[in-house]
């Protein structure tokens, strides 16, 4: 099967246009922008242990087991 090429551009357009169309609609309804705050950074796994002060196990342990974090107990 032969697709000519303005056929195949018409097409790759409008997926184009589509998608950035559901990219917005996401961001908007997300509030993706506001996430964090200006003087917030995400944490990764390294830093969450450090400032815990346990060991990665540790902290997968409590995800694993759904931690409220009521009873954890901070070196």
């Amino acid at each position: 099967m032969f697709i000519n090429d303005d056929y195949f551009n018409k097409w790759m357009e409008k997926l184009y246009g589509r998608i950035c169309d559901i990219f917005k609609v996401i961001n908007a309804s997300a509030g993706a922008n506001e996430v964090f705050g200006e003087n917030e950074k995400p944490l990764d796994n390294q830093d969450l242990c450090l400032m815990l002060r346990i060991s990665p196990r540790t902290l997968q342990r409590y995800r694993s087991e759904g931690c409220d974090c009521t009873n954890v107990r901070i070196k």
